[in-house]
């Protein structure tokens, strides 16, 4: 099959680097979908929906609207539970709520009606299902086309425009960057509470020269106005914050198929961290916690030490008086 440029042909030569950033997204999204019934809407070549089977899914089906790259799938990605059928977005055709997970990387840019689209989306997801969804930063994309533009592309978003057209469809939306230098990194883009102690404590990044003079670890520079990708994991009801992916940073020029046991190490390492992370502040917690009750104790001892002074003075009064009244009246101490 022949790279045009409108989608990702794995075995083309040249674009390794592409390959990566696509693969990524689904290596995201791959710690969501075990035990799950998992769409890719507009899965291209197959390779996303092959990965995702191979981490655990209870099944994945892959949509796109072009036959040739259906049948590239299917003769390319073989898996148990893994099917690609050829279909429309905008008018799947598919069941009601019958699917755990939706994914749909770098679809958004390529379809005539977003709003209908995400409906659609919206239709397919079982309660509780989440949608995770891409698309190219207007403001940092550079396509390789005629001018600089995408020929396929129906439109590039900014990420108001983004994600003002999710909530349009969504309740509950969250928000991660995507981008790369060195590695790719895709860290999450909370407008609420801040969690970037967090993300760096799990990512502990080491940047080059260029942009770390003594290489030590820094803070990612990653937000989703300069990022390159945006991710949306949207849902129509509270996301429970410990099935949200962590910020993770993937390195490239490693091979995918063989880090999966490296991959799982770093993972356990990074939870316990984390794990380790959050004991040391429950400890500190209850530290500053006995250090303001020994303050009050404190406090309280020195207000009875006072009383006790001021009542020890008083009675040596109250003693010298009556000796001076026992003085006058004649009687003997």
């Amino acid at each position: 099959m022949e790279f045009t440029g409108e989608r990702l042909v794995p075995t083309a030569d040249g674009w390794d680097d592409l390959f990566f950033e696509h693969i990524t997204r689904y290596r995201f999204a791959a710690s969501l979908v075990k035990g799950k019934h998992v769409l890719d809407a507009g899965s291209g070549c197959g390779y996303g929906a092959c990965h995702m089977a191979r981490r655990g899914a209870q099944s994945v089906s892959g949509i796109d609207i072009a036959s040739e790259a259906v049948n590239y799938a299917r003769e390319h990605f073989k898996e148990d539970g893994l099917r690609f059928d050829t279909a429309d977005v905008l008018d799947t055709g598919l069941e009601t709520g019958s699917f755990d997970r939706i994914v749909s990387f770098e679809v958004f840019e390529h379809v005539e009606r977003p709003d209908r689209f995400l409906n659609e989306m919206k239709r397919l997801l079982a309660p509780g299902g989440l949608f995770l969804v891409s698309t190219p930063n207007v403001h940092t994309y550079v396509a390789g086309g005629k001018d600089g533009e995408n020929p396929f592309h129906v439109k590039e978003y900014s990420p108001d425009e983004f994600q003002e057209l999710l909530e349009a469809s969504f309740s509950v939306i969250e928000l991660y960057a995507q981008t790369g230098t060195a590695g790719i990194g895709i860290i999450p883009c909370h407008t609420g509470e801040d969690r970037s102690p967090e993300c760096h404590a799990r990512l502990g990044l080491v940047f080059p020269p260029s942009e770390s003079p003594w290489g030590e670890p820094a803070p990612p520079r990653v937000d989703i106005d300069t990022c390159s990708y945006m991710i949306a994991i949207c849902a129509m009801e509270p996301i429970p914050a410990d099935l949200l992916p962590s910020p993770e940073w993937y390195v490239l020029g490693e091979s995918l198929s063989g880090r999966d046991a490296d991959y799982q190490s770093v993972q356990e390492l990074q939870e316990n961290l984390i794990s380790r992370t959050r004991w040391v502040e429950e400890l500190q917690r209850e530290i500053d916690h006995r250090d303001q009750t020994i303050r009050t104790l404190q406090a309280e001892f020195d207000d009875r030490s006072r009383w006790a002074l001021e009542l020890d003075a008083k009675v040596r009064e109250l003693t010298s008086q009556i000796g001076k009244l026992k003085n006058r009246a004649g009687i003997s101490p």
